[in-house]
């Protein structure tokens, strides 16, 4: 508890930090996962509220006082809120274990804080119970569908500039509309993923598609060029 609360001091005093001269109050919101983080801050003023952006050592407080405030079996907190007056310095916190965070996540990250702060099952919520079927359901769908040819396009010429000889190229939608599976089938011939956003990722023939996947959602991609 003793290191709880000193975190919650610290984030208060960090927020404090970015604050302008003649403030009134701040409201911060943050959502959490292991490795994603997402938070808006509001400063009053006498002039009304105003967005602002947190000061470096706000997120690295915040992830601290998450790890320090998992319980076993029960978890952490996806959603914290801070709220702090300039009047009397008080401090008002609100941490959030059971509802669901208001952003566009995709399911493995859910996957990847259970595993990082794991949770019994009747401390799992509905909602988090299907984000994590979603996660393990499998990287391409069970039953065949139209890959957008745009972006299979995009896969068959980089294909085209890539050595490892003419093998013919299969493509799949990948789950969730994340984007398109490439193969080629030939030796050493590989796999591209691209996303709807038309960012690449590479795997070789020697990784499993789970594992290249693993990889893409974890964002190990870049947008090629056209020249590239």
């Amino acid at each position: 508890m003793q290191e709880q609360s000193r975190l919650i001091t610290e984030v208060a005093r960090s927020l404090v930090a970015v604050a302008p001269e003649g403030w009134t109050g701040i409201d911060y919101t943050t959502h959490m996962l292991r490795g994603q983080q997402q938070a808006r801050l509001w400063i009053d003023t006498s002039e009304g509220r105003k967005g602002a952006f947190s000061g470096d050592d706000t997120m690295p407080l915040m992830r601290e006082l998450r790890a320090a405030m998992y319980e076993p079996g029960k978890g952490t907190f996806y959603t914290a809120n801070f709220v702090v007056t300039a009047a009397d310095g008080s401090v008002r916190t609100d941490f959030e274990y059971d509802a669901e965070p208001d952003w566009d996540m995709v399911p493995g990250q859910y996957l990847v804080d259970l595993e990082a702060f794991p949770r019994d099952e009747e401390h799992r919520p509905e909602w988090l119970r299907a984000r994590i079927a979603e996660a393990n359901a499998p990287v391409v769908p069970e039953v065949d569908s139209r890959p957008d040819p745009e972006l299979v396009a995009i896969a068959e010429e980089m294909f085209a500039r890539m050595p490892g000889g003419e093998g013919p190229l299969t493509s799949r939608e990948l789950r969730e509309g994340l984007g398109v599976l490439v193969t080629r089938q030939s030796r050493g011939g590989g796999k591209l993923f691209v996303a709807t956003d038309r960012s690449v990722m590479f795997s070789s023939s020697a990784e499993s598609v789970e594992q290249g996947f693993e990889r893409f959602l974890a964002g190990e991609r870049y947008r090629p060029s056209p020249q590239q």
